[in-house]
């Protein structure tokens, strides 16, 4: 079913919403971006305004335009100073139409939006939906204007649940008791954790809903919030159910990892134990190209087909007496019976048995193969040699069999049932005791099938083979704690399909990691055109940063709704990991490998990938990143110990990786990207070093300390205000500038062209921090600063042919100012030691490499 289109277009969005992000505004104190907070009002406001049927198309044009700037109050200095929390009281946002005519006047002049006074008056009137004063009630003249302001309302109710990721039934409720009779809302709800499950079930909620008029408003984690005409029908849950579970099964059954290396790793398990002919059709292709292999084809065929045997009932002791080729095989698929069934091959062939003793298990079984005819390993009268079978011949042999010995297998979808809820109610308190009677089953027969999923605790479970590409468990069993075991596990259809969609490039020790970057705003996809594509080529060029270009440099990723100077990574490096599955891209978002690793540290991962990490999230997207279902980066909330705002630490993190990437080439090896991350945050003297020594290419390294003015780095914390690096570049620029003109003779001028001397730029700092060290009062260490003032000030000023540098004023606010900083080093040095220290040896540092860097002079006062 065709569903109503907004009326604005993308491009007018755009344009609208430039001067919201172009400088960061918060719409919140919790640092949710004002651009995205107004965009996802605008997209929730035009699926209301299209189902409203008295509503003419202009009249949804203005309101549209309406819910795109209805906060722009926000923007002021002072509304922004209470919502970055630096100062206290109530924002205070009511726009007044002169400020509406401002904002929408730049698309006014190029022709973009035609709109008369009238038009902004009326903007205007919806806009005044956070609360009306009687004045403003009076003076309104859009008729029944209430209703259109009770829509942006609506809609601001709505985009505060979309902020949460969380399906608030208050908050629907109230938008429902307002929409009776206009409109109607529905949702589906899945009571599990967000996995490919999840977001299979919400993918098929939204195919089936659309086909009946509903439109996703919002998509949750683990709900779809839908809106309609009144009157519209809903899906049967039933309906949702059933092509839930056959979409899974099918995707489950084919996406096994069918491990060949040896004769012991079962191949038919989970669903495909159940119904091996479902799951043999599922794979023909992949069976068909191995089969034609000559070493691991007989591998595969008797294992599949001594798996068909035992799960059957058809392996009975008249079958392995009458056919010993089948004895044998079973034999050598068992790990105590290798030796037994060496035996019984040499019986075969009439060979002394030491002569096979050193066959490895995967020869023999390709012996056997080689020596086999059909009616040796089935009940046919067939006696083609198996080795003369075309791949095709063999795989039909084995789907046959399924077919024959299997009855049609039924899919259990109770399980599925018990998780979504629409429309009706879940029987929790059955479900609750399903799973407490599975687990006394356990209890007494202590059977891995009988077992709750250790995963996710439901009550229909599977063992855990090696086919299912679990990764290492470890953990607790339900009887027995155990930290590693080779014991079998019990997981469930679901935690099974979750497992083969997230785990299919990863084997054995390997992980991979995901970017799962999900929205609850369907539309935002619309505005970043790419993202899915790019990703992969982001991640891999902020890890290694060879060139930064700002966004409006960069036409792949111009409209994106960032600042115009945001840095962002040419993409000169092309992803080349043929290890790395295509991305999953579901309705609520799109789940993207990064790069497949084994044992890399879990800290390091998280410095190396924060660059990215920060973009996506900054983008206005709720991203993780880690391996398979870790949330956060790889697990941590950064904001619990961050003190900023995703822009701050993406900054942060381009400066991580740039430094990384000299850490590398200077030798160091072994966890770089943690190691730049402690010494920016607890050596700047040793960041410091590594840069100079580093042979960092010159926009390299101005672009690093533009980055880390920016990253909001503290270098110590202080009862009176943490020092923080942008603040210690300002103070070390100010000295590293001023030094030279109040206390420099001739030799020191020379001392610095001929060795760069750190001691002839810091000794005058040095003189009054080491005094204050000394436990020297503050007045008689800043005298002894003051004391290094050459003398011929006023001589220099005078002699016009050295070109005057500095007079009496000059040298009254050089005083004051060096008071003031040297101030705070003396109570920190009260305060706490160690941190003055620490603080003490950074500014040296900074001066130093601030003096050699003139450029940085520049960037410094462009940042300040």
């Amino acid at each position: 079913m065709d569903l109503p289109e907004p009326v604005l277009s993308f491009e007018d969005i755009r344009k609208l919403l430039r001067l919201q992000y172009q400088e960061m505004y918060l719409s919140k104190s919790g640092g949710s971006p004002l651009w995205l907070h107004s965009f996802t009002v605008w997209a929730i406001t035009a699926k209301l305004a299209a189902r409203i049927p008295r509503f003419t198309i202009e009249e949804r044009r203005l309101l549209e335009l309406a819910a795109l700037i209805h906060d722009i109050g926000k923007r002021s200095t002072r509304n922004q100073a209470i919502l970055r929390q630096e100062k206290g009281g109530p924002v205070l946002h009511t726009a007044t139409p002169d400020d509406i005519e401002t904002e929408l006047r730049p698309l006014m002049i190029d022709g973009a939006l035609a709109l008369s006074k009238s038009d902004i008056k009326t903007i205007w009137e919806f806009v005044l939906h956070h609360g009306l004063s009687e004045k403003q009630l009076k003076a309104a003249t859009t008729p029944a204007f209430g209703l259109y302001s009770q829509v942006i309302r609506w809609a601001d109710w709505l985009a505060s649940m979309a902020a949460e990721e969380h399906l608030d039934f208050g908050v629907l409720e109230r938008v429902k008791n307002g929409t009776q009779g206009v409109l109607d809302f529905t949702t589906v709800s899945v009571g599990r954790f967000p996995s490919p499950t999840t977001y299979l079930i919400i993918d098929k909620a939204v195919e089936l809903y659309r086909q009946k008029g509903w439109e996703p408003l919002l998509i949750l984690d683990d709900a779809v919030i839908f809106v309609g005409r009144c009157g519209l029908a809903i899906p049967e849950h039933s309906q949702l159910i059933e092509r839930a579970a056959s979409s899974m099964r099918e995707e489950t059954l084919r996406g096994y990892d069918i491990k060949i290396q040896y004769m012991r790793y079962e191949i038919l398990s989970g669903e495909a134990r159940k119904d091996p002919a479902v799951f043999l059709g599922a794979n023909r292709e992949h069976y068909e190209e191995i089969l034609g292999d000559i070493e691991k084809g007989p591998v595969l065929f008797f294992r599949t087909l001594m798996d068909l045997y035992k799960h059957s009932g058809q392996l009975t002791s008249t079958i392995r007496k009458t056919k010993p080729i089948v004895d044998i095989l079973i034999k050598a698929g068992g790990t105590k019976t290798i030796t037994e069934a060496k035996e019984e091959w040499a019986k075969h062939l009439r060979i002394p048995a030491v002569e096979i003793g050193d066959v490895k298990v995967n020869e023999m079984v390709a012996d056997i193969f080689f020596y086999s005819r059909i009616n040796d390993v089935l009940e046919k009268k067939l006696d083609n040699c198996l080795i003369s079978l075309k791949p095709t011949e063999l795989f039909d042999l084995l789907l046959n069999s399924a077919e024959e010995w299997f009855p049609e297998h039924e899919t259990d979808i109770s399980l599925l049932a018990n998780i979504v809820v629409m429309e009706e109610q879940t029987n929790f308190v059955g479900l609750a005791r399903k799973c407490l009677e599975r687990y006394k089953e356990y209890k007494e027969k202590r059977r891995p099938s009988y077992a709750q999923c250790e995963q996710c605790g439901a009550y229909i479970t599977v063992e855990a083979k090696p086919s299912l590409n679990f990764p290492d468990c470890v953990g607790f069993t339900q009887i027995n704690p155990r930290t590693r075991s080779d014991a079998p596990r019990s997981v469930c259809p679901l935690c099974v399909f979750d497992a083969i969609k997230l785990r299919a490039a990863a084997s054995g020790k390997n992980a991979v990691i995901y970017a799962r970057i999900t929205s609850p705003i369907p539309d935002l996809w619309k505005l970043y055109e790419g993202i899915k594509r790019w990703t992969q080529k982001l991640s891999l060029n902020l890890i290694n940063i060879q060139q930064l270009k700002r966004l409006d440099e960069t036409p792949e990723f111009a409209d994106w709704p960032l600042p115009r100077r945001f840095p962002i990574p040419i993409l000169n490096k092309e992803v080349k990991n043929d290890k790395l599955i295509p991305p999953v891209d579901t309705e609520r978002g799109v789940l993207i490998p990064l790069d497949v690793i084994k044992a890399d540290n879990p800290k390091d991962l998280k410095a190396r990938y924060l660059a990215l990490y920060a973009l996506l999230n900054g983008m206005g997207f709720t991203t993780h990143i880690g391996r398979e279902e870790q949330t956060g980066l790889f697990g941590e909330e950064v904001f619990s110990h961050f003190k900023g705002d995703w822009n701050t630490l993406y900054h942060s993190g381009l400066c991580i990786n740039i430094l990384a990437a000299v850490l590398k080439r200077s030798g160091k090896k072994a966890n770089p990207y943690t190691f730049a991350r402690n010494i920016m945050e607890n050596s700047p003297p040793t960041m410091f070093a590594a840069l100079e020594g580093g042979k960092l290419k010159k926009d390299l390294f101005v672009q690093f300390f533009r980055y880390l003015l920016k990253s909001k780095s503290i270098i110590v914390h202080s009862g009176k205000g943490d020092f923080t690096m942008k603040e210690l570049l300002e103070d070390a620029a100010f000295f590293a500038r001023e030094v030279p003109m109040y206390f420099w003779t001739g030799d020191d001028y020379k001392s610095w062209r001929n060795s760069h001397s750190r001691y002839v730029i810091t000794k005058p700092v040095d003189r009054a921090l080491n005094a204050f060290l000394q436990g020297v009062d503050f007045d008689e260490a800043f005298a002894q600063f003051l004391s290094l003032l050459k003398m011929d000030i006023a001589k220099d000023k005078q002699e016009s042919k050295k070109g005057a540098k500095v007079d009496q004023n000059d040298l009254g606010e050089f005083v004051e100012k060096s008071r003031i900083i040297l101030k705070r080093y003396a109570d920190l040095k009260e305060e706490n030691i160690s941190r003055f220290i620490k603080a003490k040896n950074a500014l040296r540092s900074a001066i130093h490499i601030i003096k050699r860097y003139e450029i940085l002079q520049e960037v410094i006062h462009e940042t300040a």
